[in-house]
Order: C-alpha cells, then sequence, then structure tokens
C-alpha cells in the first residue's frame, strides 16, 4: 500500500511538472486584426502576405511591420509599425485615396499658331508656334508623377507629349489654378516647374511666370530653354513656388541669420535683400537639385527699424521666394535670481573643494512667441581655467519661466582656490550650429577654500 502511494506521489509530481513546464513555456500572445478603407487591399505583415483585408490572426508579442498592396485607381498606404502587447487586439486600417482618372486631350497641328484647350479636362491649356505637323496631347494628373515636390506645390500636374518636337518653334504651356489651389502661398512667386531625370529633382523651368489676372501659371519652351523642346516626349510639369526658411527668423540688431531654401534653378546665383536693410548679399550657388544654404548671410546692422522685415531671395532667373524677419526690442531670454547654493539648495557663497556647488538661475521667455533656448553653464576657477560646461534645452512659450541649478563637485585636485565664477549664457542653438545669443549672461561668483 505505501509504495502504492509513492507511485501515485511520483506520478502525480510528474504531472504537475509537465504542466508547470508547460505553463512556463508558454508563449504570450495578442491579436493583430487588419483592415483597409474604402477598399479592400492586400495586406502584409513582415513581408509576408495574410491576403486581402480583413485578417485576424493571433501573433506572438513584438513588433511587426503591416504594408498593403497597390489597388488599381487609388494611392497605397503607408506601412505602419503595430507593437503587439499580451491579450491586447491592435486594428490598424490602411487607408487608399482615390487618384482622379486622367484626363486627356489629343489635337493635331499644322504649320502656324495655335492652342490646345483643354482647361474643362486637365486644367491646362497650350499655345504653340509649328512649322510642321504633329499632334499635342495634354494629361491631366492626379498626384505628383515623379519624386517628392522640393517646392511649394499647388498641387496640379500636366503631362505634354509631343511625338515629333522638332515641328515646333516654340510651345508655352498653361496651368490654371484657383485661390484655394495657392493657399499660404505669395501669388506672385508662383513658377511652373519640369522633373529633371538626371537631378532627380522638380526644377523651375528657365522661361517661367505667372499672370495673376488670368491665374495661370506658364512656362515657355524653345530649342535654347531648359528644359527645351525635346522634354516634351512625356515630360511632366507642376505648379507651385520656391520656399525660405530663416534661422533665426527673430532676433535683435546684430543677429546673425541664415537661409536655407530649395526650389530654385539648379546651381544658379543667389541673391539676398532684406527691406529696410541697404545693398544685397551674393551667395550660393545653389545645388543641382535647387535647395540652397547661405551660411551666415550678415549681422543685422544696428540702424535696422524694430518690427517685421521681408527678406527676398532671388536665383539668376527671378525665381523668387520671401520670408519675414522680425527684429525685437530686446533679446527674448531674460535671467534673474542667480544664486549659488549647496547641494541642499540652500544659498552659500563660501566652499571647500570638494563640495558640490549648485549654479541657480530662473530663465524666462520675455518675447512675444514661443522661443527654443539653450541655457549654458560655465564654470572658470581663478586662473581661468575652465570647466566643462553643463547645458539644458528647453522650450518656453511667451511668459513662461524654467529655474536651471546644475551642480558642480568642485575638484580636489588641478584647480586653484580662490574665487570662482559661473557664468550663464543663453543660446538659440549651438553656435557652431548657426545658434545665436537671446540673453544677456550673468555670472555667479563664489569663494572656494
Amino acid at each position: 500500500m505505501k509504495i502504492g502511494m509513492r507511485r501515485l506521489s511520483a506520478i502525480t509530481l510528474m504531472i504537475l511538472m509537465f504542466i508547470s513546464i508547460g505553463v512556463a513555456n508558454a508563449v504570450p500572445k495578442g491579436t493583430l486584426s487588419i483592415d483597409t478603407a474604402p477598399v479592400k487591399g492586400e495586406v502584409f505583415v513582415n513581408g509576408v502576405s495574410w491576403g486581402f483585408a480583413p485578417q485576424s490572426k493571433e501573433v506572438e508579442v513584438g513588433t511587426y511591420t503591416v504594408s498593403f498592396g497597390a489597388v488599381a485607381g487609388y494611392t497605397t498606404p503607408p506601412p505602419m509599425t503595430e507593437t503587439i502587447w499580451p491579450g491586447v487586439t491592435n486594428s490598424p486600417t490602411g487607408t487608399y485615396i482615390l487618384i482622379p482618372p486622367e484626363t486627356v486631350v489629343t489635337e493635331p497641328i499644322e504649320p502656324g499658331e495655335g492652342t490646345v484647350d483643354a482647361t474643362d479636362e486637365a486644367g491646362a491649356e497650350v499655345d504653340y508656334v509649328a512649322t510642321g505637323s504633329t499632334t499635342v496631347t495634354v494629361t491631366g494628373l492626379g498626384e505628383c508623377p515623379e519624386g517628392t515636390p522640393s517646392f511649394s506645390t499647388i498641387g496640379k500636374y500636366v503631362d505634354i507629349y509631343v511625338p515629333d518636337p522638332s515641328a515646333l518653334t516654340s510651345i508655352t504651356i498653361k496651368v490654371y489654378y484657383d485661390e484655394d489651389d495657392i493657399s499660404g502661398l505669395v501669388e506672385s512667386e508662383l513658377r511652373l516647374y519640369y522633373w529633371d531625370s538626371t537631378a532627380l529633382a522638380w526644377l523651375p523651368c528657365s522661361d517661367t511666370g505667372v499672370d495673376t489676372t488670368a491665374n495661370y501659371i506658364y512656362a515657355t519652351l524653345t530649342a535654347t530653354t531648359t528644359p527645351d523642346l525635346s522634354y516634351l516626349r512625356g515630360g511632366p510639369f507642376g505648379g507651385g513656388s520656391p520656399e525660405i526658411t530663416l534661422t533665426p527668423d527673430t532676433g535683435i540688431a546684430g543677429t546673425v541669420v541664415t537661409v536655407t531654401g530649395t526650389g530654385f534653378a539648379a546651381e544658379s546665383t543667389i541673391i539676398i535683400t532684406i527691406a529696410g536693410v541697404g545693398g544685397f548679399w551674393t551667395s550660393g550657388p545653389t545645388l543641382a537639385d535647387g535647395s540652397y544654404y547661405s551660411g551666415p548671410i550678415a549681422d543685422i546692422p544696428d540702424t535696422i527699424a524694430l518690427g517685421a522685415h521681408i527678406v527676398t531671395v532671388t536665383d539668376a532667373d527671378g525665381n523668387t521666394a520671401t520670408a519675414t524677419l522680425t527684429i525685437v526690442t530686446k533679446l527674448p531670454a531674460e535671467t534673474t535670481n542667480q544664486a549659488a547654493k549647496d547641494s541642499t539648495g540652500a544659498p552659500k557663497t563660501s566652499f571647500t573643494l570638494g563640495e558640490t556647488v549648485l549654479a541657480s538661475a530662473e530663465v524666462a521667455n520675455a518675447g512675444t512667441q514661443s522661443q527654443a533656448m539653450l541655457i549654458v553653464v560655465q564654470w572658470t576657477d581663478p586662473e581661468l581655467r575652465v570647466m566643462a560646461p553643463v547645458f539644458i534645452s528647453v522650450t518656453l512659450a511667451p511668459g513662461q519661466s524654467f529655474e536651471y541649478a546644475p551642480g558642480l563637485m568642485l575638484p580636489l585636485t588641478g584647480y586653484t582656490k580662490g574665487t570662482w565664477t559661473a557664468t550663464i549664457m543663453v543660446f538659440s542653438a549651438w553656435p557652431a550650429q548657426g545658434g545665436v545669443t537671446i540673453g544677456a549672461p550673468v555670472t555667479i561668483t563664489i569663494t572656494v577654500s
């Protein structure tokens, strides 16, 4: 009887062990439930097809990449990253966007002058001067056909196809727009862009402009323009304008400003002017893709008036972009309540080597707009030997303040006793990265014995 009980107990123990091992080795899982809208497309998880949506499966916890197959007439949703947790269902949905059907107008061309009117079908019109016979096909495109626009686009693209461009002397493409198309853009800066397959970039046509009365952007192509007539063997065009960014866009007189831009002519000299400041700055050239970085263009003179000033950037072809530089009455960062404190936060001015001193100060945004601030604290000993700076980056809204009190353990060796000084400085960013001083520096002194 005792032997039987022992055998039963051993068997029971083995069963419990197998159960425990099974539970311990169970892989935690969640559910990945994928759908698409408004049409059903094929779904992939980590590159493996699950079939057409909707699809739902239990998967092990972890991170998965969900991607989607193409559906004719629709844009393909971008891939999604999904992190699965135990017992949780993730339900990503890929959204397909309808691509408006291409609209095509084809007309024959005979020697002389004429117009192909595709305004109803493609929002475009073509004027031509021909010496021979050929055809012109104008196709309205539902989305950007090549790459990513580097300019500020109005969202309208057309393709112009001429099987025999040698039959033409010139052709002028007109792309029409309405006020909604150019919201946020400067109408006078609109240009017509073409796709440069060598630079893999959208560049402005060399002979382009805008008719702000008739509301169309135009470009004329001849044998000597860029692009020339040979581009018409199926080359797309898009409307938009160059764009620039000022860093910083707000400052005091004396601020160093840099300009970055896109959508300009390739390898072109740039001229920069600032309203209210005499003269101009010449810079460049732009890169092959039409992008531009000025480097520091100038110290804004002390005589510049307060307020908003228009900065204008123009390339050699006359393509122009503008931005606003605001000159303020005072530096936006104000540093107050600077004091030395001990490790408990109590004010203190005398320390010994090996103690920790806090350089405490309050930095406020006295400006009228949100401001990124780099607060730097730099200690020096009586022989002006410099300790490694400590710093923090914050962004403060107008009127908001931030108290910063980094600690320093005064080194036991290598430095001198006496009067130590902490300088607290505020920049818009590191000077090596184009940052400027945006607050008057303040100092804290302590006696070290």
